[in-house]
């Protein structure tokens, strides 16, 4: 009959930060029973957030007693200390940290094989890690720009990049764009804008990090260099010149959990802090940063998921395996899928759904992210063993005496399938 249904899990907008993605997993258990194939098709799919997830590399627990080795941009040095001396007094756990050039630290971690947080200070350097295979979990924390930072008064009146080409006096440093993310977004724009070969041969020194662009500005070696708007607070002696060619230039600060950590639940709830409104992203914040929304902090965050009851038997054991890596909890609710639908319509709100059909999917898709499709099944007619009363097709469902048993034909995916 060609009949196809979506086993999905989806998971809500709203909760995205703390829900994990993670890839499909899905256990089945064999029966003592026979079965009669009638020639529906059952597809089974997840849309995760959630809970059809873990099983990859970095679900290692936390080995108590070992220090979190955190790679860290320069840029982002004093938020991020004090974070780590946050953790530490509030869990009792010594959280190192290394800072330097965003491509110099991921060298660094890459070596060392042992890294259990990378914090750089563009996104393009967590899809060089990505691509590496070292990224397991990551989370938003900021948003930075580059400005043109010179000490107050701005005494040569730059006020875009031909300004700056032009004062033949103007002495300009930069951060190497092949180590640090300022030079390098910084390239990029000016390439873009055909303005890089002029500023490169204006530029009178090439530093490690951003931060010695800044100090160098501040002792007065240089005139004016590239630095992160969010540095300014952090520089009472400078201020920020925006130029119209690098107006649209923002770099996103992002948390990376590294499948390389030995203390993976340790590394995760740290990462969670640190991306916490009321915790990490306070500090970063108080040194002038401008951070996103953020989860509340919760030691042990809880999840709801809403399940198809029948799909209880093959996800239980992936979840419990969730809840032991991330440190959370995992509240159920496993119903007919057409009952859960009618909760969620009413106002009920999971952070994740699990659904045995796609048309149970479809009716609150305006409710979560996409969904996605994870297996199929072949849908049969059940029957004792040996077939006693010879049922090989719908039609032999209406012999005489014969008791037939189906799913609601609005409460539950198996049934509306039945009705169709």
């Amino acid at each position: 009959m060609g009949e196809r249904s979506t086993f999905n899990v989806q998971r809500r907008t709203s909760r995205e930060r703390t829900v994990r993605r993670a890839a499909p997993y899905i256990r089945g258990a064999s029966g003592k029973v026979n079965v009669v194939l009638v020639g529906f098709v059952v597809s089974v799919g997840v849309l995760i957030g959630l809970v059809v997830i873990l099983m990859r590399g970095g679900g290692k627990g936390a080995k108590t007693g070992e220090p979190l080795m955190v790679y860290c941009a320069a840029g982002l040095r004093e938020p991020m200390q004090a974070v780590a001396d946050e953790y530490g007094k509030e869990f009792g756990v010594e959280v190192r940290c290394s800072f330097g050039a965003s491509q110099a630290e991921l060298v660094t971690l890459e070596r060392a094989g042992n890294a259990d947080i990378y914090l750089p200070a563009d996104e393009s350097y967590v899809e060089m890690a990505r691509g590496k295979g070292l990224v397991e979990v990551v989370m938003p924390v900021a948003v930075m720009r580059p400005v043109l930072g010179v000490k107050k008064g701005n005494a040569f009146s730059i006020k875009s990049i031909d300004d700056l080409i032009a004062k033949k006096d103007f002495r300009l440093g930069q951060a190497n764009p092949d180590a640090a993310a300022i030079g390098k977004v910084c390239r990029d724009a000016l390439t873009k804008a055909g303005k890089w070969e002029a500023v490169r041969a204006k530029t009178v020194v090439f530093t490690g990090t951003v931060n010695e662009v800044a100090n160098a500005v501040k002792v007065g070696s240089i005139d004016g260099g590239f630095i992160w708007d969010a540095l300014l607070k952090q520089y009472a002696d400078l201020e920020g010149v925006e130029m119209p060619e690098l107006k649209d230039v923002s770099s996103r600060v992002a948390v990376v959990v590294l499948k390389t950590s030995r203390n993976g639940v340790e590394a995760r709830k740290f990462a969670r802090y640190l991306a916490a409104k009321d915790r990490g992203l306070k500090q970063f914040e108080r040194f002038g940063f401008k951070v996103v929304e953020g989860d509340l902090w919760s030691a042990r965050p809880e999840l709801r998921l809403m399940s198809g009851a029948m799909l209880r038997p093959a996800i239980e054991e992936t979840i419990s395996d969730f809840e032991r890596r991330e440190g959370v909890s995992v509240v159920r609710v496993y119903n007919g899928c057409g009952i859960l639908v009618a909760a969620m319509r009413a106002g009920d709100r999971p952070d994740a759904y699990f659904a045995c059909d796609q048309s149970f999917m479809q009716q609150v898709s305006d409710l979560f992210l996409d969904a996605v499709d994870v297996s199929q099944n072949q849908l049969v007619i059940l029957v004792h063993k040996g077939n006693p009363k010879g049922i090989h097709s719908l039609k032999d469902l209406g012999q005489k005496d014969l008791k037939v048993g189906v799913g609601h034909e609005k409460q539950c995916a198996l049934g509306v399938l039945t009705k169709e």
